[in-house]
């Protein structure tokens, strides 16, 4: 169905193209035809991706297990979940700004110690993890 529409939107716009009196108009037509065609029927299926927003709350429990354990698979589960519950926090929430304060050292020293070790760095649950941080 995507290829047929795209083949009749393409042969429309070329024939669109060439009726056209200014060779320049007809290209740029024809081109603005073709690129919209082809974003809307290849870029829906990129945008399929299942996206998870925790619910915004004010009740949760103050986690107390801070700081780094020097175990990157550890470290990477506990900075995750923090960030987790801090995406879900709702304004007003108990302890807010304990917690912000907590999770941003924590974050920080995190990117810090183990973007030091290539075998981390260089992995992609790092990379991934490290722009989380820097958007957050």
């Amino acid at each position: 169905m995507k290829t047929q529409l795209l083949v009749v939107a393409a042969v429309a716009a070329t024939a669109n193209a060439f009726s056209m009196s200014n060779e320049q108009t007809g290209r740029r037509n024809f081109l603005q035809t073709a690129t919209a065609i082809t974003a809307s029927t290849v870029l829906p299926t990129a945008a399929l991706a299942e996206i998870t927003v925790p619910e915004q709350s004010k009740e949760y429990t103050f986690p107390s297990d801070w700081g780094l354990t020097y175990n990157y698979e550890a470290d990477a589960a506990k900075v995750r979940n923090h960030m987790v519950i801090a995406t879900g926090l709702a304004k007003g929430s108990d302890r807010m700004e304990d917690f912000g304060k907590n999770l941003k050292k924590e974050m920080i020293d995190f990117v810090s110690y183990y973007r030091r070790f290539p075998n981390v760095a260089g992995k992609p649950s790092f990379s991934t993890l490290y722009t989380s941080i820097n958007v957050l």
